[in-house]
């Protein structure tokens, strides 16, 4: 990553804690218990796994480390 020295960056000591960034995160990806079958190419794993994984399809987002707020990816 390329930050320019001009840059100003966020100050981190006003950042929430990990376990608050955890509860926001799982409020708008709750888990659901499910199986998948891991694969890559054409191997596929010996055999299912059982995980817990969000209920929607993945997408990236992330967590405001200062304002705690859900950043989606573009």
């Amino acid at each position: 990553m390329y930050i320019p020295l001009q840059s100003v960056l966020p100050d981190s000591s006003k950042k929430i804690d990990r376990d608050k960034a955890a509860s926001i995160y799982l409020e708008s990806h709750p888990l659901q218990l499910q199986y998948i079958w891991p694969h890559m190419l054409d191997q596929k794993a010996k055999q299912p796994m059982l995980v817990y994984a969000p209920l929607d399809d993945y997408y990236v987002e992330y967590i405001d480390a200062l304002s705690g707020k859900v950043v989606k990816s573009r």
